[in-house]
């Protein structure tokens, strides 16, 4: 049973998969004295491709203390709060066992001033399933 379950069994995988996101929250805590740290939230959608691969897509907000006039190691945003964008292709390794590269991009996408350079991650992740 899919998380909000919001199909009624007669659409195709991929209209199911649509219609069934699920909520995503997340963050990345930069180490450096002075590095820009962000969290964020939103809905991720899952596409199996074959057995083995998929892809998911998705979308959501967050917020970052960067800074307008940014340093050597905190990114000049423009604007502390973001849309987050994110892209994955993964592979089921076993039953419960899941391994995916990942892209994730934050940005006010103009909204939020004159800087917009955003924050942008590459990311491998493994996922267990309880």
């Amino acid at each position: 049973m899919d998380l909000f379950d919001l199909a009624d069994g007669g659409e195709s995988n991929f209209v199911k998969s649509l219609l069934n996101p699920r909520p995503t929250i997340g963050g990345t805590l930069n180490l450096d004295d002075d590095g820009t740290d962000y969290i964020h939230a939103g809905l991720v959608w899952h596409f199996e491709v074959t057995e083995t691969f998929f892809v998911e897509a998705g979308f959501g907000g967050g917020w970052n203390n960067g800074s307008d006039a940014g340093t050597a190691t905190r990114a000049a945003i423009g604007s502390n709060f973001l849309f987050n964008e994110s892209f994955a292709i993964g592979a089921n390794i076993a039953e419960n066992l899941t391994f995916l590269v990942q892209i994730d991009h934050l940005s006010h996408a103009g909204l939020g001033g004159n800087n917009n350079r955003g924050l942008t991650n590459l990311s491998a992740r493994i996922g267990y399933k309880f």
